[in-house]
């Protein structure tokens, strides 16, 4: 869930400055309520969805990208089966 957490705060930030105007890098007074919020947000959706899922969904996409095969075919969590140690 990290890399999800960390692309989402950083979309959430960006579309609270841009989209809707508000001041977040200018005034510390807008900075730590929004700060707050998108950290309840992100430990609500992380919860919700770790219950049901092993890894976050942009963790799911980047090894399904990046192994071009379903992330958790083979070992734990995603992991590729272990090579057996030559004798």
């Amino acid at each position: 869930m990290a890399l999800t957490n960390y692309l989402t705060a950083t979309l959430l930030v960006l579309a609270a400055s841009h989209v809707l105007g508000l001041p977040i890098g200018r005034s510390l007074a807008v900075a730590y309520p929004a700060a707050g919020a998108i950290l309840a947000a992100q430990w609500l959706f992380a919860t919700l969805w770790l219950r049901r899922h092993r890894q976050g969904p942009v963790e799911w996409l980047w090894r399904r990208a990046t192994w071009a095969r379903h992330p958790l075919e083979g070992g734990r969590d995603g992991d590729r089966p272990a090579v057996p140690s030559p004798r």
